[in-house]
């Protein structure tokens, strides 16, 4: 049976820091679920189903993006097919993306666009094949990157140009 948050079970929980739903057989957050967590830290969705991280609950219907403080997201293990350009562009303050053992097999040049503070991202084991060469553009703050066990042919030689504080790039392959 899998959870179905109701779209205002969160409302009045403003002082929420840390919220951990992983393991629940969750496929979807309702359009606008985390926007009442506007001290939110970090969450923690990890081991459920969500294919598309447009079904985190960060807009409402499209209309509007969270305004939300969210430092640290994990989506490990979801069978996440595709990361949507533009799905995290309200998340101005995530310092950590982990988005790893699902089936990701592209990025798109966008995907992380808005994470200007972005630290570390983790997209290991999952079914990249290549690394656009704009990926990092938005993600000069970026300074852990780890791609290991994926199938990536060919990288770009501009693609880690404006990264200037990475210190750590896992890429062992499979």
């Amino acid at each position: 049976m899998a959870l179905e948050p109701d779209y205002e079970s969160l409302i009045g929980l403003d002082l929420l820091e840390h919220l951990d739903l992983t393991n629940n057989n969750l496929a979807s957050m309702p359009g606008g679920f985390l926007c009442p967590l506007v001290n939110i830290a970090s969450v923690n969705v990890s081991n459920n189903v969500i294919l598309d991280l447009e079904h985190l609950g960060l807009s409402h219907r499209g209309e509007f993006k969270c305004n939300i403080s969210l430092e640290s997201l994990h989506v490990r293990n979801n069978g996440l097919k595709q990361v949507t350009p533009g799905a995290l562009v309200s998340l101005h303050k995530l310092k950590v993306l982990d988005f790893s053992q699902n089936e990701v097999g592209v990025l798109f040049e966008e995907a992380l666009k808005g994470l200007t503070h972005l630290e570390k991202l983790d997209v290991s084991h999952n079914r990249l094949t290549a690394l656009p060469p704009k990926l990092f553009h938005f993600t000069k703050k970026l300074q852990n990157i780890q791609l290991a066990n994926n199938t990536i042919g060919t990288i770009d030689l501009t693609v880690f140009t404006n990264l200037t504080n990475l210190q750590v790039s896992f890429l062992t392959s499979k």
